[in-house]
C-alpha cells in the first residue's frame, strides 16, 4: 500500500487510489531482456524492444523502425528511451520497460483518469502523482470543471522528453497546471487534509527483478510500503 501519513483523502480520492492499485496488480512487474546499447534486440531479423514478466513467464516485443531509438539517455533516476513503431507510433521505455505507445496509451490512461474524475460530483482540485509521460494529466484536463491540477513527478527527464516527443506534451502549458519536480510521497505528507477532490497515482513499479531472480528496488519504491 502507499503510505499517506497524516493525509486523509476524500472518498473519490480513495477510489482513485483503489483503481490504480488494482491496475498495478494486474500489470505486474517486468524487465527488459538482454539488449544492445541502443535498447534494441534483434529477433528473426526484426529490430524489437521487448520485456519479460517473470511471474508469468510472458514475453512481449514490438518491432521498431530503423530510426529507433529517437532518444536514449540516463536521467538521475532511470534510463529513458523513445522508440518508434510503424503500427504503434512512438513508444516510451523506462528502465527497459514499455510504459506506453501513442496508439494505445488511451486504453490504460483513460481508465486511470476518467473513472475517479467522474466518481466526484465536482472535481475542481486534482493531484496527479507520477505519470511523467503526461497522458493522465492530459485526460484530467478534458474535464471543464477542473480549476487546478498539481502534478508531482520525481524525474524531470521523463517530462521534458515527453513534452518534445508526444502529441499530448502541451498538457503542462495549461494554466490550470502547476508542475512540481518532487518526491510524491513527501508532497502528499505535506498536503492539507481534504485539499484535493481527486488524487490519481500513476507510478512505476516499486521494484523489478534481474534475470537471476534478484529484487532491484526502483526510485518509485518511496511511494509504497507493505503492511
Amino acid at each position: 500500500m502507499m503510505t499517506n501519513s497524516n493525509f486523509v483523502p476524500t472518498a473519490p480520492a480513495r477510489l482513485s487510489l483503489l483503481v490504480l492499485c488494482l491496475v498495478g496488480l494486474i500489470g505486474g512487474c517486468s524487465h527488459r531482456v538482454d539488449a544492445a546499447d541502443d535498447g534494441i534486440t534483434v529477433e528473426h531479423g526484426r529490430r524489437v524492444v521487448g520485456e519479460y514478466m517473470s511471474e508469468t513467464g510472458f514475453y512481449q516485443s514490438i518491432t521498431v523502425t530503423n530510426e529507433s531509438p529517437l532518444i536514449k539517455f540516463k536521467s538521475r533516476y532511470q534510463d529513458i528511451e523513445v522508440h518508434e513503431s510503424k503500427y504503434y507510433g512512438k513508444i516510451l521505455v523506462l528502465d527497459g520497460v514499455v510504459q506506453l505507445t501513442e496508439r494505445d496509451a488511451d486504453s490504460y490512461n483513460e481508465m486511470m483518469a476518467h473513472v475517479p474524475m467522474m466518481a466526484h460530483s465536482a472535481p475542481k482540485r486534482v493531484l496527479v502523482i507520477g505519470g511523467g509521460d503526461g497522458n493522465v494529466l492530459s485526460e484530467v484536463l478534458k474535464h471543464p470543471m477542473v480549476e487546478h491540477v498539481d502534478h508531482v513527478d520525481l524525474d524531470e527527464g521523463v517530462i521534458e522528453t515527453c513534452k518534445e516527443h508526444f502529441s499530448w506534451g502541451k498538457a503542462w502549458d495549461d494554466p490550470r497546471v502547476t508542475l512540481h519536480i518532487s518526491d510524491g510521497a513527501a508532497f502528499v505528507r505535506n498536503a492539507p487534509a481534504g485539499h484535493y477532490d481527486v488524487i490519481i497515482q500513476d507510478s512505476s513499479d516499486p521494484f523489478t527483478w534481474t534475470d537471476e531472480g534478484h529484487t532491484v528496488e526502483l526510485p518509485s519504491s518511496v511511494l509504497y510500503s507493505e503492511e
